[in-house]
């Protein structure tokens, strides 16, 4: 006849095995946060730094339009040009400047992903 194994030392088996995983998972989450958060500090940095030689390109090319401008009529197309590729480069810099906001705000982010809103759940 086979000798069953009393309740509470399966209990504390149990225990103690779910005691393992929990101090497991806490070694690897902790050094896992604190990448994510120099990571979020080297995009913001990167993200600065690019916002940066964006506006001194901006600035190049406000002062070519104005150039362009005393040479060409105002409807020529480099001026046209100019004054489009001005814009696109200034709603990219207001896009990179939105960006490294919201991963300053929601570093979870670069992990878990964007959330979706809640009236378009799929």
């Amino acid at each position: 006849m086979s000798r069953m194994p009393r309740p509470d030392c399966t209990i504390t088996g149990v225990m103690g095995d779910a005691r393992k995983l929990v101090n497991r998972v806490d070694r690897q989450v902790d050094p896992l946060a604190e990448d994510t958060k120099r990571t979020v500090k080297d995009i913001g940095k990167v993200f600065r730094n690019l916002d940066n030689r964006v506006e001194g390109v901006t600035a190049s090319l406000d002062k070519t339009l104005s150039s362009a401008r005393g040479l060409f009529s105002e409807d020529s197309p480099l001026v046209v040009e100019l004054q489009n590729t001005l814009k696109e480069i200034s709603a990219m810099s207001r896009s990179i400047r939105e960006l490294a906001d919201y991963l300053e705000q929601h570093p979870e982010t670069l992990i878990r992903g964007k959330k979706k809103p809640v009236g378009n759940q799929q």
